[in-house]
């Protein structure tokens, strides 16, 4: 798992993801996060569930349930954030593996022209 950032989370939420954390490790998939009223269970979810689409782990699925509407909007904004910063990051990955394979043609035909020239001269 990446390294967890606890800069804005309270004492219950870094408790929780570090023992999602372990249960993870200990190869059990299903945990259930029981928190109080008003403990931030939504971002508490949300910041578990981000750190397992990102890198190293790269979950292929997360399923994530909203009882409420008024959870519904935050949540939604940030998978989209999430979801779009994979694809950037694919991407570019992409771009950077494309140009790592692509030949200089331009600069081989040039050198070869020279080479033909000065054969013939």
């Amino acid at each position: 798992m990446p390294p967890l950032n606890t800069d804005g989370l309270r004492q219950c939420q870094i408790d929780a993801i570090t023992h999602l954390d372990e249960s993870l490790k200990q190869d059990r998939p299903r945990a259930l996060v029981q928190m109080a009223t008003g403990a931030g269970k939504t971002f508490t979810a949300i910041t578990a569930s981000y750190r397992l689409l990102k890198e190293p782990v790269s979950a292929r699925h997360i399923l994530f349930l909203v009882a409420k509407n008024a959870n519904d909007k935050p949540a939604s904004e940030l998978l989209a954030r999430i979801k779009q910063e994979k694809a950037e990051r694919q991407a570019a990955e992409q771009a950077a593996k494309k140009a790592a394979n692509k030949k200089p043609a331009a600069t081989c035909s040039a050198k070869a022209s020279r080479t033909s020239v000065a054969r013939h001269a």
